[in-house]
């Protein structure tokens, strides 16, 4: 599992994935498959990064506390051992080092289609 957190091996993992995604597409082998592939690749690398950045900035904590003390009021059958009160807010869960490398996936890749795109208009 360590070699998914080095951020370089694991780009170096995702460039593979793009470039085995362009060589099974069914569409002609052209760079503007590669390009399409790599920008939908670092889109969800950044969606996932800025829904993880918004978690990690406490946006969530008091929803996500009124739901559980309101389904702890209503609930008929009370495991008195599940409390709603000592959980960790969700903020806590977010790892600050995963949240980067999720941030630097999306940023690299997004930097290698815009090397590409580069080419591509050039020639």
């Amino acid at each position: 599992m360590k070699f998914l957190t080095n951020k370089w091996w694991l780009l170096m993992l995702n460039l593979v994935v793009g470039t085995l995604f362009f060589l099974i597409s069914s569409t002609p082998k052209q760079l503007s498959t590669l390009i399409n592939i790599l920008f939908y690749l670092s889109s969800a690398y950044l969606f996932m990064g800025i829904a993880l950045f918004v978690i990690k900035g406490q946006f969530f904590d008091g929803v996500i506390f009124g739901f559980r003390r309101f389904f702890f009021r209503i609930s008929k059958s009370r495991d008195l051992l599940d409390e709603w009160e000592p959980k960790p807010p969700i903020s806590e869960k977010v790892n600050q080092t995963f949240l980067y490398v999720v941030f630097f996936q999306g940023v690299m890749l997004l930097l290698i289609m815009f090397v590409a795109l580069f080419v591509f208009y050039q020639f």
